[in-house]
């Protein structure tokens, strides 16, 4: 549970290099970032986001997780919330 955590509460975007195929991430925070790809290297792969849902990779098995709220950084919290 702690690494899909960690493959679905971010604002990484993914995007699919057209020449290699791969998969690159690009984040506002580098925290986030490498939250995304420890899970990766743990089997759990961010795949792709909507502004409704995000798809995610367990071991070959797709799942779909609903965007309910997104509750951005702020300096008052120095945390944000998805």
């Amino acid at each position: 549970d702690f690494f899909t955590l960690m493959a679905v509460c971010h604002t990484v975007v993914a995007d699919v290099d057209p020449d290699t195929k791969e998969l690159k991430y690009q984040a506002s925070s580098p925290d986030e970032l490498a939250l995304v790809e420890g899970a990766a290297q743990f089997g759990i792969t961010f795949k792709t986001r909507t502004t409704a849902s995000m798809v995610i990779d367990t071991f070959g098995e797709l799942s779909t997780w609903s965007i309910l709220n997104e509750l951005p950084f702020n300096s008052t919290r120095k945390r944000m919330s998805l």
